[in-house]
């Protein structure tokens, strides 16, 4: 949901609202995961990069973005998906053994044997 509004001083803004719900993979167990995506920011516009850059930086203030006759709304939206999701997604409460539901361990590496042991057949 995108919408044109103000903020607290007044500047135009575009307010915008993405939810939803992705899969993706624990960096823990490297199982898939759901993950809640909730975005509710606001993007200040400004007339150029250099009315940007005269503003100090402070974490408190809302991103600003330079405002054209056209804007690439798609490429923001995703640019926004993608602060959300967090660097390196792990379930809430996981026990990162890497442990199969037979009980048995899987190991990261165990598909690579297979391949060195194809790879050694054929050189005989």
């Amino acid at each position: 949901e995108l919408a044109g509004t103000r903020d607290e001083v007044g500047r135009a803004a575009i307010g915008i609202r993405i939810g939803g719900e992705l899969q993706l993979i624990c960096q823990r167990c490297l199982k898939a995961m759901h993950y809640r995506l909730s975005v509710d920011d606001l993007l200040v516009l400004a007339r150029s990069e250099a009315e940007i850059e005269a503003l100090p930086l402070n974490p408190e203030m809302h991103d600003r973005v330079v405002a054209g006759k056209e804007m690439e709304v798609g490429t923001m939206l995703e640019d926004e998906i993608l602060l959300a999701i967090p660097v390196a997604p792990r379930h809430e409460h996981c026990s990162g053994t890497g442990v199969e539901e037979g009980g048995a361990q899987a190991s990261p590496f165990a598909h690579l044997r297979g391949l060195l042991n194809r790879g050694s057949r054929t050189r005989n």
